[in-house]
């Protein structure tokens, strides 16, 4: 496969990182609480989520509560640490006033253990009002024992404002997971592009297959985003199936509940399949083709895991490039580009030139 190599390098550079700082920071403690699941079908989300899972099997810590933020319980999750257990807020882009609800939630948390080691695992931080800044650096700033860890240099220079030096520059979580690509089932460039508020408004097709010209020859480009919740209904088509997974796992989580009441969790068995299915979709999507554009930081970190060449675009606010330079993840076959008419013209020279298509 073209580009294996090196893009191996960058994983096993960037997972021994990631590893070895976890590892640090909880050494001694074999337990924790890892909150803020996220029960959506953001694919990076679930990939981050089930990075850290792995990483903390790895390091020989169990993780004793899983919970979204509407099943967090503070007393279920001291009755299950003690005092020695540490308590994990799961990693993303989602530090910050542009995803309100998952900043509000993490200050609770930070409020409500005030005397346990709290970790907020890798995070881009992004705040629009200084006022909103403010109150989250005040928030932080009161506990000692809280640890940021962040994904890039801007980050870390706001981190500081908040914990001082127990704010670490640290690589993605999905970094601990091994990958294995699905066959390439077309020759077509993939422009897996962001449909939400932190899209760069790239311009490109409303979706489905366009054609693209080099040198008087038409190449086929798919437009897309991550797939639909595989876990949610989406269709009357598809409902059935849908609503029969969603029972299944419904079960799975009522008989948590019933073996532990009354502390109201998410058993961490159950949240990892959860991932796994969600990770599984947008692995197929990106294995479609053999090269790929994307703005979505998960869909290059995914890229890298898979041996994927692919060429990246930015985000809106600069998550995406200020992730690749501190990273230094570019190389032959992965480029960052300006915008999306740059990034076009690389993956058609890249597939004009010879793919080397896996079997």
């Amino acid at each position: 496969m073209v580009g294996a190599p090196d893009l191996a390098d960058t994983v096993h550079r960037l997972r021994g990182d990631f590893d070895g700082i976890l590892a640090s920071l909880l050494s001694g403690i074999d337990k924790v609480a890892l909150l803020d699941f996220p029960d959506h079908g953001n694919v990076g989300d679930s990939a981050i989520w089930l990075g850290e899972v792995t990483a903390l099997r790895n390091a020989g810590v169990k993780v004793v509560y899983a919970a979204t933020r509407s099943m967090y319980r503070r007393e279920a999750i001291r009755a299950r640490l003690g005092d020695s257990g540490a308590v994990l807020l799961t990693g993303g882009g989602n530090f910050g006033d542009l995803w309100g609800a998952s900043q509000t939630f993490r200050e609770r948390v930070v409020r409500d253990f005030p005397d346990h080691l709290v970790v907020q695992l890798p995070q881009s931080i992004h705040f629009e009002d200084p006022g909103r800044l403010q109150e989250s650096i005040e928030v932080f700033s009161s506990h000692s024992r809280v640890h940021l860890l962040v994904r890039d240099r801007r980050s870390l220079e706001i981190a500081r404002q908040h914990v001082g030096e127990r704010a670490l520059l640290c690589p993605d979580a999905a970094f601990s997971l091994q990958l294995r690509r699905a066959k390439v089932s077309t020759q077509q460039i993939l422009r897996l592009l962001r449909r939400d508020k932190e899209s760069a408004a790239h311009e490109s097709s409303s979706g489905g297959v366009a054609l693209l010209e080099r040198n008087s020859s038409p190449v086929p480009v798919r437009d897309a985003d991550w797939p639909p919740d595989p876990l949610k209904p989406v269709s009357s088509r598809n409902a059935s199936a849908a609503m029969g997974r969603r029972v299944y796992f419904l079960k799975r989580r009522l008989l948590a509940v019933a073996q532990d009441t009354p502390r109201i969790n998410l058993a961490p068995g159950v949240a990892e399949r959860w991932a796994e299915k969600r990770l599984l979709g947008g692995v197929s999507v990106l294995s479609q083709a053999p090269v790929a554009i994307t703005d979505r930081l998960h869909g290059h970190i995914l890229c890298l895991l898979l041996g994927i060449q692919h060429v990246v675009l930015d985000n809106s606010y600069g998550k995406v490039s200020r992730f690749v330079e501190t990273w230094n993840t570019t190389s032959e076959h992965c480029v960052l580009a300006a915008n999306l008419l740059e990034a076009n013209d690389i993956a058609l020279e890249w597939f004009a030139s010879g793919i080397d298509f896996p079997d």
